[in-house]
């Protein structure tokens, strides 16, 4: 019996990483960078609103309150997605959405909450503002040329929102690993009605969502019977197509079957047959089969 760690060091000291690959942003969830990501355009691009409001220029609501609002001329409005195409000058405003582009001439934002509509295209403004005040400056969030994520980052959903942020469409990432799921045992079948004598083969299509979850590429070689020359087809051909092999059933100690015969004779005799202290998974088998690692998992499913 062994611990966990030791048999996670025996693994890991034999895998390497797999190679480099460019794929869509669209097709990266769950891959990992290969390379840092670095922004080629600054986040925000432009300065904007942070709110809705009204741009102004703050020396004109100087002493401005509820008891004494300033009174602005509104030249126009600016919605998100619009050209600064308009100019804030002395005792004027421009009415303007959260996102858009600060016009020439405004230093700040007032917010809708501190102002109401006068007559005549005028606003009433009840509260000061500070220059920059709510504003978002261009490359506040990210700025040209900064590393936003490091190599090895995985890609989740939040991430894929950050690199299409900087207006990357494609992405360097490690290569999504192809591993084959056999399971082994003459009981197994997927036969409707179920025959005396077998059972369902529930580890393979666990062990297959699984590795699908994980951001791997899980690919079905099927039940295969205690039949020598079927394994030793089977788990070489696993080995030739995939990156990696992952078999239940046949690393028990008393196992009467050919799955240890056939991996030790692929393998080069080079598979650790393993008892870890864990419960349930206390059998365990890994080895190399040229290049390509095998997991060898017991076949009694939790």
């Amino acid at each position: 019996m062994i611990p966990l760690e030791e048999a996670q060091a025996h693994v890991f000291a034999q895998l390497t990483q797999l190679g480099v690959t460019t794929v869509k942003l669209s097709e990266a969830r769950s891959l990992f960078t290969a390379t840092p990501i670095r922004a080629s355009v600054s986040v925000p691009p432009f300065d904007n609103t942070a709110v809705d409001g009204y741009a102004v220029r703050s020396t004109d609501l100087r002493g401005a309150s509820l008891e004494s609002p300033v009174v602005l001329q509104v030249v126009g409005t600016l919605a998100a997605g619009e050209s600064a195409n308009l100019e804030v000058g002395p005792n004027t405003a421009v009415r303007i959405m959260t996102g858009a582009p600060i016009p020439e001439g405004a230093d700040s934002i007032v917010m809708v909450e501190d102002t109401s509509k006068g007559p005549n295209d005028t606003v009433l403004v009840y509260a000061p503002t500070s220059i920059g005040g709510n504003i978002r400056n261009a490359g506040s969030d990210i700025a040209s040329g900064d590393v936003v994520f490091p190599a090895y980052t995985e890609i989740t959903p939040a991430v894929i929102g950050s690199i299409a942020s900087v207006g990357l469409t494609e992405v360097e990432v490690i290569k999504r690993p192809r591993v084959a799921v056999i399971s082994t045992g003459s009981e197994l079948t997927d036969e409707v009605p179920l025959p005396l004598g077998k059972i369902r083969d529930s580890n393979r299509p666990s062990l297959m969502a699984a590795i699908t979850e994980m951001g791997a590429e899980p690919i079905d070689y099927g039940p295969v019977p205690d039949d020598y020359q079927q394994l030793k087809e089977v788990f070489t051909k696993a080995s030739k197509e995939c990156d990696a092999v992952v078999t239940s059933g046949g690393v028990s100690v008393g196992d009467f079957d050919y799955s240890k015969k056939v991996l030790e004779e692929i393998s080069s005799n080079q598979m650790r047959w393993m008892q870890i202290s864990i419960k349930p998974a206390k059998p365990f088998a890994f080895g190399m089969i040229g290049s390509k690692p095998l997991f060898g998992l017991p076949g009694n499913p939790v």
